[in-house]
């Protein structure tokens, strides 16, 4: 038995053969596009998100520039203006970091929170279940010099704390005004210090980010009292609102860190602690 040639001068065979071959080219073809584009799409929001990262660290970093700090400072032990880093913020139950800066008329407290985007428009949110984002609320004269004074006292007690004070001044109603990012979904702060032998050498005191206070003059870290530090290090981490659910719904903060270096972006800058 064989294959007879038809009019073109090739068998039937040879025509199956190059029909599946042509299909299967065409399937890969199809498919390789596909993942050419949904790379593309990827990396471009990407590069979106870590522009949007690097605007909030430069607005962050402004802001740290023009920080208050009162002469009395952490080497004479007297009494500072506060800071504070919460990494869940009992409020929002997720990170915050407060601190007082400069303004024409005095001492204001600036306070950057991520908080839930459920109270927003839909435009902002659009349905995204589970969607956080970074506020920033500025705190007005009086109710900033209220907060600030018992800090600045030598009556000040030890159980005073930054948090406690504002509790009632930064408000639950989340509004479109205060909100400097809808895809901000991971804050944290780090204290560094030089190394003692090698200076140029650098030595992270809470790689798990606990919870840092600046208290009557001195940094607190857990129950342990840092000296020396030499630089803050601030992160953000910036996701699109539809994964914001299937990053929080994660077990763990290293599966959220791996999730978000996947999906996201996490940008960080030092900034330098001075008096």
């Amino acid at each position: 038995m064989y294959f007879e040639k038809n009019n073109s001068g090739f068998t039937l065979l040879e025509i199956l053969l190059a029909s599946a071959i042509t299909v299967t080219l065409t399937t890969f073809a199809v498919i390789g596009t596909t993942v050419l584009l949904d790379y593309k799409i990827h990396e471009s929001v990407r590069s979106k998100l870590a522009f949007e990262a690097l605007q909030l660290l430069n607005e962050i970093e402004k802001d740290w520039e023009n920080k208050y700090v009162a002469l009395g400072n952490l080497l004479i032990d007297e009494p500072s203006t506060p800071l504070q880093f919460q990494r869940e913020d009992p409020r929002t139950h997720y990170p915050s970091l407060t601190f007082f800066i400069h303004t024409s008329e005095g001492p204001k407290v600036i306070y950057y929170g991520i908080g839930s985007l459920t109270s927003l428009p839909l435009a902002i949110r659009k349905d995204a279940t589970h969607a956080v984002g970074l506020f920033r609320f500025i705190l007005e004269r009086d109710v900033s010099s209220d907060i600030l004074a018992p800090f600045l006292s030598f009556d000040a007690t030890s159980s005073l704390s930054l948090l406690n004070l504002m509790e009632m001044h930064i408000t639950q109603n989340i509004r479109l005004a205060n909100l400097r990012s809808p895809n901000v979904v991971f804050l944290e702060l780090c204290l560094i210090k030089k190394q003692t032998e090698n200076p140029w050498l650098l030595e992270y005191l809470n790689v798990d980010a606990q919870d840092i206070e600046i208290k009557h003059g001195q940094w607190t870290l857990g129950t342990t009292y840092p000296k020396d530090i030499a630089f803050v290090e601030v992160s953000i981490g910036v996701l699109e609102k539809a994964l914001h659910h299937t990053y929080f719904a994660l077990p763990s903060m290293s599966d959220r860190k791996s999730f978000l270096a996947r999906n996201g972006f996490r940008l960080s800058r030092l900034l330098r602690w001075r008096i």
